[in-house]
Formats: C-alpha cells, structure tokens, sequence
C-alpha cells in the first residue's frame, strides 16, 4: 500500500517544481504554482521557476506603483501643487537607502536640453529655515546641480520619519535602483521606526519571506557585504549564514560568498560549532564523574595512561563507569576528538630528552592524522552535496560527459562492487525510498530522471569517505582516483575551493613536511 502511494504521488508530481520531491503531493498547481504556498514562500535563489516569478515579480511592481501613485496624489491634495525651490535649499536625505546615485552624465544632458519633467518630493528640514530633505528625486536633484539649475519643481509635504524611509524605499524599489542590501538597510530602518514585519510588507508590496531575508542580512557586516556585493549571491547562501550562531565568524565566512570556497568554509564552521557543542557535553559529563581535566605536560610528567575513549555523546556516561570499574580513575585528557583516562603514577619513570621528544612528535602526528581525515570527510560530504543538488536538467544536458566518465571508469576497473539504493534514491530524490529491491528502484525512475540516476550512480560507484592524500605519518601521498572524479565533477560545473586545490596538489599546511 505504501509503495502504491508513493507510486501514485510520484506520477502526479509536478515536474516544473523543484519542490516536488519534498512535497510527495499529486499537486494542483501545475502552471499556476504561485497558489500554491508551499512553493510561494520557499521558493529561492535556484529553487524557482522563471515564469512564476516573473509574475510575481509584475505583481509586486503593480503594487508598488499604485501605493506610491496614492502617496503622491495625498501629497498633492494637501499642498495643493509646485512651488520653485533653489537647488541650494535642497539637500539629500540622510537615511536614503539608495548609496550611490550611478553615472548622472546621460540625466544631466536631458535636464540641460528640456529642464526637469518631473517634480520633485521634499519635507522641510527641522531647522525650519527655508530649506528641504529631499524625498523624492536624489538623482535629479544631483544632476540639475551639475546642470547649473538654480531652481526646481517641488512639492512640499509633512511626513514622518518613518513614513520618509517607507516612500523613499517605494519610490527606489519600482524602479530596480536598490541592491539587495540597500533594501535591507532601509527596512531595517522601518523597524527601528517602530514598524512590523507586517507593516513593510504592507507599504512596499514586498512578500513576508523576501523582507525577512532583507531584514537577516541588515545583521552582517555593512563593510563585507559592501566588498562581495558585486558577486553572485543567492539567498539561500545568506540563509545558510544565519546557521553561524557567532557573529564574528558569520561575517568571516561571508567574505567567502559567491566564491568557489563558500561552501566549504561554510561547513568547515557548522563542523566546528557543532563538536564544540559536543565536546562541551562530554566534558560536563567527565566532570560530573568526578574526574578532573589535566594538561598534556600534566599527563607525561604524573599520569599514567589507562583508556580511551572516543568523542562521541552517546552512551558515553555508561562507557566512563566501564572504564572507572577497571581500574580507571581521577584524570582525563582530551586530544582532538578522543578522551585518555588516567591514573596516577605509581613510580616516576625518567625520561630521556628523545624520548620526551618522541612522544611529542607522536601527539602532534595523531592531531594532524586527525585533523586530516575530518578535513576529507568534509570535502566528501561537499561533493556529496553537490551531486544531491545537481538538477535533473542539469544531468541530461551533460549526459555525454556521464555517459564517457562512466565508460573510462568500467574499462579502467574504477568501480566498486556496490551502491547503497537507499543512498541513490537519497541523492536523486532527496528523500528516503520505499522500494524493496533494484529492479522495482529501476522502475519507478522517468526517462526524464535517468541521466542523473546515472550520475549519482557512477558517483557512488567512484567516490567515497575514506579516499585522502595522505599516509600515516600526515605525509602528502597523491590519490589517482580522487583527482579522476575532481577532473569529473569540475567538468560538470563544480567550483574547488582553495582548500581542496591545496590537498590535492599537495601544498596544503596540513601535510608534515619531511621524511617522516
């Protein structure tokens, strides 16, 4: 019956959708998927579909320019027409969202040839002394002073200061001047006036989900964010930032947005904070044993070593009082993700400077050992990642270059015995399967679904978490197989980190250097 359900959802899918598979619902929406609220609200960055947005993107702009055209006839109604104010009386709003005004050559021209055509919006100044912030018109202002204008067409209005950041938001987002930030910025602004999420949402026609993100990237470092502006930059990366619970570090692995290395500092960050999280709680659980935290020099010169254990939470309070009933008592250490426990020593044995030296050669080698294999973890589980999110598209226009990667590998005698198939139809799906067997796996996957099925297949059949570039002593040793799938998954549009370079080819500093 399961299997039967799944079936019938899986047929009654929507194959424009990139949310098809988590959804799993013979869907109603095809060709209309903006009713759909699933997909309104998560749709991003590469999740969407083009005509969709584009409508979306004609409504909002619909809106927009009926609130403003509001706005301007309540101006004109209350102060009943223009007036002609010096260009001198005119000064440029403070909290402008818009930061740069562009090239003002072509405008300037037009205003020298036929004047200004549209009026401008003013507020007076709090000084009250014959002079206006400009609300409307910064561009034309700036090029009717390059110009030689004396004077300008205005309107003059009383507002507030949140209602002035509100119109001059409206007034940049109808015509596209604003880049992403610049729209955060100005509705965080709206927020420190006192305003909602909802109250945004309202005057700016901008959807719930697009002013929460603007709003979540009005946290980060204006400086940063100003330098990596100019890359391509998808929400669902700022997204992912929000994941970084320390700020600092947030901002640091934003410098990496848009670059082929984001990825991976991304993760290496997730990684940490989440061990550190760990090891914090195995720690309160040693203390809580009774047992006290010492020192590597502490542990060579008084202790002596009795157990280890593994860095990992579960079970771990039952492992200690296994180890503490044989004999194991007082003290522990930590060296990168593994606990010692200790005893005292019941004789000082004198060591030899060598052998003091020895030991530590030994220390830093299984830090370094350690620090080596979660560091290719990490980049297996990248590659992993993008061949999850490769698209079906994707797969089928490149499905020569499978297609050849597949046959050198059977030739060369690169493929494994075995894949997972609940490992494929992760990776293909992005969901656990229900099938039983391969031939019933075969089946269920559309002609449309079977370059990819093929990539992740081959992938699976090539790759895997234990390949790395080193021997047991930390020392580069090249890996054939690992360059053949780096050469294949570039060719497939994948973008190698720095990181990744450097361990391939052997520069990384987290190789040991030397004989041995």
């Amino acid at each position: 019956m399961v299997k039967d359900l799944n079936k019938a959802a899986r047929k009654g899918a929507n194959k424009r959708c990139p949310f098809r598979n988590q959804c799993g619902k013979v869907c109603e929406h095809v060709g209309s998927e903006l009713g759909c609220s699933y997909y309104k609200y998560n749709a991003c960055g590469d999740d969407v579909i083009e005509d969709q947005e584009r409508i979306r993107e004609i409504m909002e702009k619909t809106n927009i320019r009926e609130k403003e055209e509001e706005i301007l006839a309540e101006m004109e109604d209350e102060k009943g027409g223009l007036i002609m104010i010096s260009v001198d009386k005119l000064y440029p709003h403070p909290d402008n969202p818009r930061k740069s005004l562009g090239d003002l050559t072509e405008l300037s021209e037009s205003i020298k040839a036929k004047g200004v055509m549209q009026n401008l919006t003013v507020v007076p100044r709090a000084e009250r002394d014959g002079t206006y912030t400009i609300i409307i018109g910064h561009r034309r202002h700036a090029a009717a002073k390059k110009a030689k204008l004396k004077e300008l067409p205005c309107v003059i209005v009383e507002m507030s200061e949140q209602e002035q950041v509100a119109t001059m938001l409206l007034e940049n987002i109808q015509r596209s001047d604003l880049t992403a930030y610049e729209q955060a910025k100005g509705f965080q602004m709206m927020m420190d006036f006192g305003d909602s999420v909802a109250g945004i949402v309202e005057k700016t026609g901008f959807s719930e989900s697009t002013v929460r993100r603007r709003l979540k990237m009005a946290e980060l470092d204006e400086e940063v964010l100003k330098k990596v502006s100019s890359r391509q930059i998808s929400f669902g990366d700022i997204d992912k930032l929000q994941e970084i619970e320390d700020l600092q570090t947030r901002n640091k692995v934003l410098a990496d947005i848009g670059t082929a290395n984001f990825n991976n500092s991304f993760r290496s960050v997730i990684e940490k904070q989440k061990r550190d999280k760990e090891l914090a709680e195995m720690r309160a659980i040693f203390n809580a044993k009774g047992l006290k935290e010492v020192t590597w020099n502490e542990y060579r010169e008084k202790y002596n070593y009795e157990h280890a254990i593994d860095g990992k939470v579960d079970n771990l309070e039952e492992r200690i009082d296994e180890a503490i009933g044989k004999g194991v008592t007082a003290y522990y250490f930590s060296c990168v993700t593994t606990f010692y426990l200790l005893t005292d020593k019941k004789a000082k044995v004198e060591k030899t400077p060598e052998q003091l030296a020895a030991e530590e050669r030994e220390r830093e080698r299984k830090q370094r050992y350690s620090l080596l294999e979660s560091t290719f973890e990490r980049l297996y589980q990248l590659r992993r990642e993008f061949i999850s999110n490769y698209s079906f598209k994707q797969a089928a226009i490149n499905l020569d270059k499978i297609a050849s990667y597949t046959l050198v590998c059977g030739i060369n005698g690169d493929l494994w015995d075995e894949i997972s198939k609940e490992d494929l139809w992760k990776l293909l799906f992005g969901k656990e399967t229900v099938v039983s067997s391969y031939e019933e796996m075969c089946s269920e996957i559309a002609p449309t679904e079977a370059a990819k099925a093929l990539l992740v297949a081959v992938w699976l059949l090539t790759d895997g978490d234990d390949l790395d570039c080193h021997d047991w002593y930390c020392r580069y040793d090249s890996d054939a197989r690992l360059e053949m799938i780096y050469e294949f998954l570039e060719s497939l549009g994948y973008e190698m980190s720095d990181e990744e370079r450097e361990l391939l080819d052997g520069t990384s500093e987290l190789y040991e250097k030397g004989d041995e």
